[in-house]
Order: structure tokens, then sequence, then C-alpha cells
């Protein structure tokens, strides 16, 4: 089994003190449109009913999903302090789904979730493992034959890494935060897309152990939600993309399983 890089420990004090669900469009953040339209375009190719995120604390997404796509969500999450967190937000948004709490790894728990969803995500799940390649086949032992696989990890190689904490980069496998690096896991898979999306800025990604530098990153933060992201959608819908390798935030790949070819007999 691939070695993990963050322990429950660590996932325990950041779902601890997370946010919960926002609705505000204003805050929505340029990579998260992106992500909607994403899962909107291949709920539709696979005419989903289902939607399973692995890691799904605090649930912001499966929320999403359910209220804009009306998705029935699942999801598995094995941090106690991330299940609270999933609870008090469905129930603050009126939202129902099934939610494991598990390893993922857990045999039995992939043996009552095989081949069962038709869309299978996770954000910022599988670069936590030194070798993330059980981790991804993992997740298309979940998806049914006709559905897809969505994966989405962070740009920590970006022009950011310098500004990033010891135990972030430590807790991450930067290996993969490159399209020909993260390919060569998907071989057996077929690949629908692959890009870097969230334009060119992402505050959110920088950490300070310092609680004024800190604050003060939260406060531009919140003005790039409030102004930059908002410019950049507008941006965006009229077909202008700046994402890239160097400033944006993350890198996504869309695949699903190849169809097993059928030998005739003679």
């Amino acid at each position: 089994m691939a070695k993990k890089l963050a322990k429950k420990s660590y996932w325990d004090s950041v779902h601890k003190k997370g946010f919960g669900y926002v609705q505000s469009p204003l805050l929505q953040g340029l990579q998260n449109y992106e992500l909607n339209l994403l899962v909107k375009k291949y709920a539709k190719k696979a005419k989903a009913k289902t939607i399973f995120e692995v890691g799904c604390a605090p649930a912001n997404y499966l929320i999403a999903f359910n209220k804009q796509f009306n998705l029935d969500v699942a999801g598995v999450e094995y941090s106690e302090e991330g299940m609270k967190k999933i609870e008090e937000n469905f129930s603050k948004n009126n939202v129902k789904g099934k939610i494991f709490h598990a390893d993922f790894f857990d045999d039995a728990f992939l043996k009552k979730n095989k081949n069962k969803y038709d869309i299978v995500y996770s954000i910022g799940f599988i670069e936590h493992f030194d070798n993330p390649q059980e981790c991804i086949d993992r997740h298309f032992a979940l998806v049914k034959e006709s559905g897809y696989v969505i994966i989405a990890i962070p740009n920590l190689r970006s022009i950011y890494k310098p500004f990033l904490s010891k135990e972030l980069i430590d807790s991450h496998n930067l290996t993969i935060m490159e399209k020909t690096s993260l390919k060569t896991y998907f071989k057996q898979y077929k690949t629908h897309e692959l890009f870097y999306c969230g334009g060119l800025l992402n505050l959110g990604l920088l950490t300070y152990k310092n609680k004024i530098l800190d604050t003060i990153r939260l406060f531009f933060f919140l003005g790039q939600r409030l102004i930059f992201d908002p410019f950049m959608i507008g941006l965006y819908k009229l077909g202008f993309n700046f994402s890239n390798s160097l400033t944006s935030p993350q890198l996504i790949i869309v695949c699903s399983k190849k169809k097993k070819s059928i030998k005739k007999k003679k």
C-alpha cells in the first residue's frame, strides 16, 4: 500500500478549523467555476444520477453538485472531525447523502461500492500519497463502466512554492503536479481532458504560521474572491483562458475506463 504523507491527525486539525458551505457565487472562484462546468458536462454525457467524492469533508462540493445538478451524493471520509463537519453542513443545507466513515483503502468498503457510481471525483486527495497508483485505481473501481473519474490536484510546483510552509510541502507529493508526470498513472484508462485551471492567481494556496501574516493573507484572499475572481470568470466566459503551469492553482484530469474489445469468433 502507498505511504500516506498526511496522517489522520493532520486532517482532523484541517477540518476542525474548516469553513462551512458558502452558496454565494461571489466567493466561488474561477477554479470552482471551471469544476462546476466540468461536472455538468460529464454528468450530461454519463446521464448521471449519482456522484461520489473521495475524501469528501467538509462536503462543500457534494452540496453544490446536489443543489445545482440534482445528483444523489455519496462519499467516503476517515477523519472524525471531517465527519462532524459533513453532518453539520448537510443539516444546514438540507442535503441528504450516503457518507461512509471508513478508510478509502479498506477492502470491505470497496466491495460495497464497486462499479456503483456515475461520476467519481476527488479534489486534493491523490497527492497525499508517495505512490498514487493504487489510490487512482480505486477511484476507477468505484465508477460504472459508462461513468467518469475526475481528479483535481493543487499545483504546488508553481510560483507559490517558495511561500508554502514545510509542513504543507511534506504532506504533498509534488512530483505528480505536472501534466506529463500525472498522465503516466492513467495509461490503462482513457484520458478525455488534462489541463491547468484557476486562471492567474490563488492566494488560498499560501500558508503562514504567523497569525498576523496569515490574517493579512486572508484579507487579500477575500479581495481576490470578491474582485479579481469575478473579473476572471467574466473573461473566461468570453473565451479568454489564462491558466498555465506557473501560476494556476490546480491541475485536473478526466478519464474513463477503456472499453473492452470483444473478439468475434470466426
